[in-house]
């Protein structure tokens, strides 16, 4: 048997994991200039500058959200609790939607799944407007990671913002929860430096 793949093994070649540093700030470019694409702006932001899943942030509410710590606690299935430090462009993102929703229990609205929905749509007009093709808000997460690694994030920080905890992550590394989280912290501000 030779050392290519089956053709079914391989991903199509339009699958993209992330965006490059220019095709990221085009997207963003072209969402900014939009007004009616407010809630995407938002939402690209706020993953872009945290790593958050869309499906966790569809789940986040206000009551997640501790500003004078500058963390989100992650709904999460699990006993362990996750935290994702956010810096002031985050927070400036948060301000303006709770103005904007005061009565809302969730950070996305009264419907978070019916926005999601409406603003991949948008996401993917966008993407084709800027002529990337077709992309999606995981892309916009992974291509955070992709910036937090550029940005020589380290291994507990990319696990902690990520979510994924191994026991590599857990046995191989010694440092305090509390010193990996301000190091995350640090990690996770390069990435609001660089807009």
């Amino acid at each position: 048997m030779s050392n290519q793949q089956h053709p079914r093994c391989m991903p199509p070649k339009s699958t993209r994991l992330h965006l490059s540093d220019d095709e990221f700030h085009q997207v963003l470019l072209i969402i900014k200039e939009e007004s009616r694409l407010l809630d995407l702006y938002d939402v690209v932001r706020v993953i872009s500058y945290t790593g958050i899943r869309s499906r966790e942030l569809s789940k986040l509410r206000w009551a997640d959200v501790d500003i004078a710590k500058s963390r989100i606690a992650v709904p999460s299935k699990t006993l362990y609790k996750r935290y994702v430090p956010f810096g002031p462009k985050t927070l400036q993102v948060l301000e303006a939607r709770r103005v904007r929703k005061p009565a809302s229990e969730f950070v996305l609205g009264e419907s978070p799944t019916g926005l999601l929905g409406r603003i991949s749509r948008q996401l993917r007009a966008v993407a084709e407007q800027a002529g990337i093709g077709p992309i999606t808000l995981s892309i916009i997460r992974c291509t955070f990671f992709e910036r937090l690694v550029s940005a020589g994030a380290c291994i507990q920080s990319l696990g902690l913002i990520s979510g994924y905890r191994t026991a590599h992550l857990t046995t191989k590394f010694f440092l305090p929860n509390e010193q990996v989280y301000k190091q995350a912290v640090r990690d996770q501000a390069r990435i609001e430096e660089q807009e």
